[in-house]
């Protein structure tokens, strides 16, 4: 059975991480925008997304 949402969840998960390096200087922006690509094209394809209901 499927859990609708993981997706999006682990997406956010990452997101508010990779917001709080940018912050902190640890990530340039580029390297924010480059990552959070890559956290996106993962979690949704890996995860089961609400939208495939």
């Amino acid at each position: 059975m499927c859990k609708y949402g993981q997706a999006e969840y682990a997406y956010y998960i990452l997101r508010q991480t990779a917001e709080k390096m940018l912050e902190k200087g640890v990530l340039t922006k580029e390297q924010f925008k480059h990552l959070d690509e890559l956290n996106k094209r993962d979690c949704f394809s890996q995860f089961c997304t609400a939208l495939e209901v």
